[in-house]
C-alpha cells in the first residue's frame, strides 16, 4: 500500500487554493483546486479535462503534482511530459505571491527553463548562491536520467514542494564507469545509474513504493508503433484520436517494417575504437532508403531522423550522407565522436576509401534536402520525427546485441517515430533478447518483417517493387516513382510528361522539352524559345524602319520595344548647345543636354600649374556648390612629367606632380668609355675612369691624360689614311675608328645632309678637304660642322686656317650639358668619337660634380629631418625624466623609488641609442662625401700622376713641374666643398643637441639622492665638451676659407650655447674653472666676429644677426643665472635656415662669385641662397 503524501507546507493553510485560471481555455474563466482533493476524484478530473487543454491522463497528474509535497509524474513517450511541466509552472507562478514561494527553481537535464533554470550539476556548483534564494518549489524534469546524489543536492533547506517528472522506463542516468552500473555484474552492488525516481516509484524489499501519477494518453505515434511499447512496457497506454488519422508514408508499402538481413557487422580494428561497432551494408541501405523517401517531395529536412546505437556507425553514416545532405549532429554526439577518436580527418579518409571501393560511378553530389538529423539512441531521448530509420548494426552468429539488450534503450528507440519507423537489422541476432523477441513476433504477425522493403509508387499503386539491396532503389525508383512512364499532363502547356514516373514534386518542376506553341500578345509572333518548358518572356523578333517620335528611323528593334516607342532610345548623333557653357556637342538624339545630370564632354583645355592641359572635361571641372554658386575644380594631371633633370639628360618619368621638385633621377647611368661603364643610378656620383687615354694618331701623337680627363693633345684635321673593307680609302678623320659602311664611293648614304653650314649632301662634298666623323648614334657629318656645333673653340686655341694650335683653360665655367648629336639629340659618346673627348670629358666631370652636389644635398636634407625628429624626441622624453627628478627634489623624504629609477635609466638608454644611430648615420655620410671621394679630386690625382709619368723619363723635376698642363697641386677651391662642410655642420648640430640635453639632466640630478643610481649613458658632458669646442673652432676656420659665412655664424652660436652650459657645469662642481673661463671668452670673441660677418649679404643674415646679439647678451649673465625656455626657443626659431636644397629638376648651372655652383630654375631665380 503506497503511503499517503501530504500537501506541501505552504499549501496546508485553511483557506489556501491553487488558482487554475492561467491554464483554462476560456479567457476570464475561473477555477481553483483544493490541496486536499484526491487525485481519484472523478468529478474534478472531468471538470479539468473539460475546461483546460489537458487530456484525461494529464489531469490527475497535475492534481498529484500540486497536492503532494514530494510528487512523481511518470510520462511514457509521447504523453506530453514537457507540456504538463509548463502548465504546472503557470499554476505555481499564479499562487507565488499568496504562498510566498520565492523563485521556482526548475532543474533540467536537457534544456533550460524560464524562471531559475539550472542543470543539477550547475545547481551543485552554485549551491552557496541558491541557498540564499529561499525557494520553496523545485521541479525536476527528466528525473529518470538524474542520479540520486544529484537529486539530494537539490533538496535545499527552504524547499517545501519537490516535483519529479520523468520516466524510469526510458534511459537511465549516464555514468563514466561501466563497472558501477546496473548493466554489469559487479555494478549490482552500487547501482549508481539508478535514479531516485526509479528507486522510490518501483519500491524496494521491505519498503512500499511511492505513489506515481502516470500519463497514459500518447499523441505522438501511430497505433502500429505505439502497440510495440504498449505490449511490452506500458499496458495502460492509450492512443489519442489524432494518432489514428496520421498519413501513410509516401513511397513505402508499410508504415512500420523491419528489414531482415544476414550481412555480418564489421569487426573493430585491433588498434582503435574497440568499443565502437559498424555495419557497412546497413550504411548503404540506410543511405538508399533516405534518398528514396526524400525524393517523394513530401518530407522536409526536419521530418527524417536516422538513429543508431554506435558512434562507429554514426561516423560512417555521416560520411556516407554528407554528399547529399547537410548533416546535423547534437553537441553530445559531437563530443562522443571526438572522445572516441572520430573527427573530420577520419571522415575524409573513410569517404575516400568508400569511393575507391565503389566500382560504379558515384552519384552526383546534389543537396536533396537542406538538413538531415543523425543521432545515437542515447542522445535522442525527448526528441521525435515523422520518420525514423534505425540501423541496429549488430549481426553476428553469437547473437550479441551489445547496448540494445536493455529495455530502456529499446523503449527509446521504438518510441521516437510519428508516421513511420523502419528498422534495418538481423532478427536472428536480436531474437534472444526477450523484448526484441516480442517486438519481432508482433511485427511478423502483421507481415512487417522481411528481406526486402516494399516500395510503392503513388501513381501506379499496383506496381510491385521489392528492394533487397541498396542498388535496387536506383533501379526500381530512380526518381521517386517507378520504372513506368509518367502518364500525367503538364499543367503549364498541356503536353504529356515525357519523363519516367516520378514524384509529384519532381513532376511540378519538370520542364517540357517540346517546341513551344504559344503566341505573343498582341503581335501574335510565335514564341522564340527552344522548348515549351521555358518562360516565353518578351517577343524579341527584330523589326526594321520603326518611325520614332523624333522622326528618326531605327532598324533591328525588338518587337516588345516597338510596342512602346517612348522606351526606345534613338542613337542618331545630333548637335546640341549645352546651357550654361554654350558649347556645341554631338550627342545621341535621346540624350537631353538640358538635364542637371548632363556633363558637357568638351575638353577643358585650361593649362594647369604643371604646364599641361587639364585632362578633364567642361562638365567635370565646372560645377556648383551647395548654394548653387559656380565652382571650378580641375582634374588632376595624368600625363608624364617629362621635365629634364638638372644634372643629366634624362626626363622625369613620374606622373605630373604640379610643378613640385622632380627629386632624384633613378635611371641607369649612361657614362661609358672604352675601358668600362658605370653601373650606378644616374643621380649617384660616378667614379671617373683613371685608365690611360687611348686617343692617338700619326700626325698629332697620343693623349697623356687619364681617360676621364679633358685630353691634352689637339685634334687632327687630316683624312684617315686607312682602307675600308670595301677597298676604298676611309672617308673619316684621322685618329678615329674607321667609318665602315660610310664609304664615299660605294655607300648608299650619299643623299644624307652632312654639312649643315653650307647644307651640302654627302655626295656633294670633297672628303679630302672635309673628312666626315661618325657619331655613336650612327649619324655622320663633316668634322668642321660637328666642331662648330660642339664648341671646340671653347676648349682649343684655333688659328685663322682652322688648325688647332693649343689648349684653353676649362676649369672656370661649368659645362651646361653633355654635347648631343645635331639630329637625334643623343649624347655624344666619348668612346665612339674620341676627337671630342676634351669637350665631352669636361662636361661629364661637371655632370659628376653636379650629381655629387645634388645627391649630397639630398642626404643633408634627410639628416636635417632626422635631427629635428631627435630634438623632438629628446624634448618629449626629457619632460618625463625631469618630472620624476623634480618630484624627488620637492619631497626630499620620499626620493625616487627603485621602480622609478629603473624607468628613468631605461628611458635614458633608449634616448642614447637613438642619438647613437643618428651619429653613426652622419659619420657614414661624411665618409661618403669626404674630399678624397669627390669626382674632381679623384680625377685631379690621376691627372697629376699621368703627367708625371709621361715626362719622368726625359726631364728633370724642375722642367717637369714647369711644363705640366695641369697644376700639380690640389685646387684652392673645390667645387663640391659645400657638401663636405654641410656634413660637418650636421655633425656639430647633433653634438650640440646631445650635449645640451646631457648638461640639463646632469644639472637636475645634482640635487637628488638618486644621482648615484641614475647613470647618463655615454661619456659625461664635461668630457664631451672639449672635443666639441675644438670641432667648432676648426669648422669656423674652414668656413672662412671656403666663403661660407652662414655656416660659420651658426657654428659660433652653437659654441657659445655649449660654453654657457659648460660654465654652469664647472662652477656648480668647482672643477675646471680656468677652462670654463677660456671657453667663455672664446665664445664672446666668436660672437663678435659673427656679428661682423652678418653684415655681409647672405641667406637669413638679418635673423642670424639678431640671434648673435641675443647670445652676446646672454653671455654677459652670471653662471648661476638661468637661461629661460623662451630665450632658447627664440634663438632656435631665428636659426631656422629655410630652403637649402639644390634643384633636381630642369635649370641652368652657374658659379657664384665665391666659386660655388648654383642652379637657375625655370622661374629664372637662383634655387639657393649664399651660405
Amino acid at each position: 500500500m503506497p503511503p499517503d503524501i501530504v500537501p506541501p507546507l505552504y499549501a496546508r493553510g485553511p483557506n489556501f487554493l491553487f488558482q487554475l485560471d492561467s491554464i483554462l481555455k476560456a479567457d476570464g474563466d475561473r477555477l481553483s483546486l483544493s490541496p486536499g482533493v484526491s487525485i481519484d476524484d472523478i468529478a474534478s478530473i472531468d471538470e479539468l479535462e473539460a475546461r483546460t487543454s489537458l487530456d484525461r491522463g494529464q489531469c490527475p497528474a497535475l492534481m498529484a503534482a500540486l497536492t503532494r509535497e514530494y510528487a512523481f509524474i511518470q510520462g511514457p513517450p509521447g504523453t506530453g511530459k514537457s507540456y504538463l511541466g509548463v502548465q504546472l509552472m503557470r499554476v505555481l507562478l499564479a499562487c507565488k505571491d499568496n504562498a510566498d514561494l520565492g523563485p521556482v527553481v526548475v532543474v533540467r537535464v536537457l534544456q533550460t527553463a524560464d524562471v531559475i533554470g539550472v542543470t543539477t550539476t550547475g545547481l551543485a556548483k552554485r549551491i552557496s548562491v541558491l541557498q540564499h534564494v529561499n525557494c520553496k518549489v523545485i521541479i525536476c524534469e527528466e528525473a529518470g536520467e538524474v542520479m540520486e546524489s544529484h537529486i539530494i543536492s537539490a533538496l535545499l533547506p527552504s524547499v517545501e514542494h519537490f516535483i519529479q517528472i520523468g520516466d524510469h522506463q526510458q534511459l537511465r542516468p549516464q555514468i563514466n564507469n561501466h563497472g558501477l552500473s546496473l548493466e554489469s555484474k559487479q555494478g549490482a552492488l552500487y547501482q549508481l545509474d539508478r535514479s531516485q525516481f526509479k528507486r522510490l516509484s518501483v519500491g524496494e524489499p521491505g519498503r512500499p513504493s511511492f505513489p506515481v501519477a502516470q500519463l497514459n494518453v500518447q499523441r505522438r505515434m501511430r497505433p502500429e508503433i505505439s502497440a510495440l511499447i504498449r505490449a511490452t512496457i506500458y499496458p495502460r497506454l492509450i492512443d489519442h484520436e489524432t494518432t489514428k488519422n496520421l498519413p501513410d508514408v509516401v513511397g513505402m508499402r508499410k508504415n512500420v517494417f523491419w528489414l531482415d538481413h544476414e550481412n555480418v557487422e564489421e569487426a573493430p580494428a585491433a588498434d582503435q575504437h574497440q568499443k565502437s561497432r559498424s555495419n557497412d551494408w546497413e550504411v548503404d541501405m540506410t543511405h538508399a532508403l533516405v534518398r528514396h523517401i526524400v525524393r517523394q517531395g513530401v518530407y522536409s529536412s526536419s521530418d527524417i531522423a536516422v538513429l543508431t546505437p554506435y558512434t562507429g556507425q554514426l561516423q560512417k553514416l555521416r560520411t556516407k550522407m554528407r554528399s547529399d545532405f547537410e548533416i546535423v549532429l547534437s553537441d553530445r554526439d559531437e563530443e562522443t565522436l571526438a572522445r572516441d577518436g572520430f573527427n573530420e580527418e577520419t571522415a575524409t579518409i573513410e569517404e575516400d576509401q568508400t569511393n575507391i571501393g565503389n566500382r560504379r560511378k558515384p552519384l552526383e553530389k546534389k543537396k536533396l534536402s537542406e538538413f538531415l538529423r543523425i543521432a545515437t539512441v542515447d542522445n535522442f531521448q525527448g526528441e521525435e520525427s515523422k520518420i525514423i530509420i534505425i540501423s541496429l548494426v549488430r549481426s553476428n552468429k553469437e547473437k550479441k546485441v551489445g547496448f540494445l539488450k536493455t529495455t530502456n534503450r529499446i523503449n527509446v528507440l521504438l518510441s521516437r517515430a510519428q508516421h513511420g519507423m523502419y528498422l534495418i537489422g538481423n532478427t536472428d541476432t536480436y531474437s534472444n533478447i526477450k523484448m526484441w523477441a516480442q517486438v519481432i513476433s508482433m511485427l511478423e504477425a502483421t507481415d512487417s518483417v522481411g528481406k526486402a522493403f516494399g516500395l510503392c509508387c503513388p501513381r501506379h499503386m499496383d506496381t510491385v517493387m521489392q528492394a533487397t539491396e541498396p542498388l535496387d532503389f536506383e533501379k526500381l525508383s530512380p526518381e521517386g516513382g517507378c520504372q513506368l512512364s509518367c502518364d500525367r499532363r503538364l499543367v503549364e502547356c498541356g503536353h504529356k510528361c515525357l519523363a519516367r514516373c516520378h514524384s509529384d514534386s519532381m513532376h511540378d518542376i519538370f520542364k517540357c522539352p517540346r517546341p513551344c506553341q504559344r503566341l505573343h500578345a498582341p503581335c501574335n509572333h510565335s514564341c522564340q524559345k527552344q522548348s515549351c518548358g521555358e518562360d516565353c518572356g518578351l517577343c524579341v523578333v527584330k523589326l526594321d524602319n520603326i518611325n520614332l517620335p523624333c522622326n528618326h528611323l531605327k532598324d533591328s528593334v525588338p518587337c516588345y520595344q516597338a510596342q512602346d516607342l517612348d522606351s526606345i532610345k534613338c542613337n542618331v548623333r545630333v548637335q546640341n548647345q549645352v546651357p550654361g557653357c554654350n558649347h556645341t556637342v554631338e550627342v545621341p538624339c535621346f540624350q537631353d543636354v538640358a538635364t542637371p545630370f548632363f556633363r558637357c564632354p568638351t575638353a577643358c583645355g585650361i593649362n594647369l600649374a604643371c604646364g599641361h592641359s587639364c585632362p578633364g572635361t567642361c562638365g567635370k571641372c565646372n560645377g556648383k556648390d551647395a548654394d548653387m554658386n559656380p565652382i571650378v575644380k580641375h582634374q588632376k594631371c595624368t600625363k608624364t612629367c617629362g621635365r629634364y633633370f638638372g644634372a643629366c639628360n634624362h626626363t622625369c618619368r613620374n606622373l605630373c606632380h604640379d610643378g613640385t621638385d622632380c627629386g632624384l633621377c633613378f635611371a641607369p647611368c649612361e657614362v661609358q668609355c672604352s675601358h668600362s661603364r658605370c653601373t650606378l643610378r644616374c643621380h649617384q656620383s660616378c667614379a671617373p675612369c683613371v685608365e690611360s687615354c687611348t686617343w692617338s694618331c700619326e700626325h698629332k701623337g697620343g693623349c697623356e691624360m687619364p681617360c676621364a680627363a679633358p685630353c691634352n693633345r689637339p685634334p687632327c684635321n687630316q683624312r684617315c689614311p686607312k682602307t675600308l673593307s670595301c677597298g676604298h680609302r676611309c672617308p673619316g678623320i684621322c685618329g678615329e675608328v674607321c667609318a665602315e659602311g660610310y664609304c664615299h664611293q660605294c655607300s648608299s648614304k650619299l643623299d644624307a645632309r652632312v654639312d649643315f653650314l653650307e647644307m651640302k649632301l654627302y655626295g656633294e662634298i670633297d672628303v679630302n678637304e672635309a673628312p666626315v666623323i661618325v657619331l655613336g648614334c650612327g649619324h655622320f657629318f663633316t668634322a668642321e660642322s660637328v666642331d662648330g656645333h660642339l664648341g671646340m673653340s671653347e676648349v682649343y686655341e684655333i688659328d685663322g686656317y682652322g688648325e688647332f694650335t693649343g689648349l684653353k683653360d676649362v676649369s672656370g665655367a661649368l659645362a651646361q650639358s653633355i654635347p648631343c648629336c645635331p639630329d637625334c639629340k643623343c649624347p655624344v659618346r666619348q668612346f665612339a668619337t674620341q676627337r671630342y673627348n676634351r669637350v665631352i670629358n669636361r662636361a661629364v666631370i661637371d655632370e659628376m660634380s653636379k650629381r655629387f652636389l645634388t645627391t649630397g644635398r639630398d642626404g643633408l636634407r634627410q639628416l636635417e629631418r632626422r635631427i629635428t625628429e631627435l630634438e623632438r624626441n629628446l624634448e618629449a622624453t626629457r619632460q618625463e625624466t625631469m618630472q620624476a627628478i623634480r618630484h624627488a627634489k620637492t619631497y626630499v623624504t620620499s626620493g625616487i623609488t627603485p621602480p622609478k629609477i629603473l624607468q628613468v635609466n631605461r628611458i635614458l638608454k633608449e634616448r642614447h641609442a637613438e642619438s647613437q644611430k643618428l651619429e653613426d648615420a652622419i659619420e657614414s655620410f661624411r665618409n661618403r662625401v669626404a674630399d678624397e671621394h669627390q669626382p674632381a679630386q679623384k680625377l685631379h690625382g690621376a691627372t697629376v700622376h699621368a703627367a708625371r709619368k709621361a715626362t719622368a723619363a726625359v726631364a728633370t723635376v724642375d722642367v717637369l713641374i714647369s711644363n705640366l698642363t695641369v697644376a700639380d697641386v690640389v685646387p684652392a677651391l673645390a667645387r663640391d666643398r659645400r657638401v663636405t662642410m654641410g656634413g660637418q655642420m650636421v655633425h656639430i648640430k647633433t653634438e650640440f643637441l646631445i650635449l645640451g640635453d646631457k648638461f640639463t639632466i646632469d644639472e637636475a640630478l645634482k640635487s637628488t639622492s638618486a644621482k648615484s643610481s641614475i647613470k647618463i649613458p655615454g661619456k659625461a658632458p664635461g668630457l664631451l665638451a672639449e672635443p666639441f669646442f675644438q670641432n667648432c673652432k676648426n669648422f669656423i676656420g674652414e668656413c672662412k676659407v671656403e666663403n661660407l659665412p652662414k655656416l660659420a655664424v651658426e657654428a659660433s652660436l652653437f659654441y657659445a650655447s655649449i660654453a654657457r652650459s659648460f660654465e654652469s657645469f664647472c662652477y656648480s662642481d668647482k672643477l675646471d674653472l680656468a677652462k670654463a673661463a677660456i671657453h667663455s671668452e672664446m665664445a664672446k670673441q666668436l660672437l663678435e666676429d659673427a656679428r661682423e660677418v652678418c653684415k655681409q649679404p647672405f641667406q637669413n643674415a638679418e635673423n642670424l644677426r639678431n640671434v648673435v646679439e641675443e647670445s652676446i647678451r646672454l653671455m654677459k649673465k652670471q653662471w648661476y643665472e638661468e637661461v629661460s625656455v623662451e630665450e632658447i626657443k627664440a634663438i632656435k626659431a631665428a636659426m631656422v635656415s629655410g630652403s637649402q636644397g639644390i634643384a633636381t629638376h630642369s635649370g641652368h648651372w652657374y658659379n657664384c662669385e665665391n666659386g660655388h655652383p648654383f642652379a637657375i630654375g625655370e622661374c629664372g631665380m637662383p634655387m639657393e641662397g649664399l651660405e
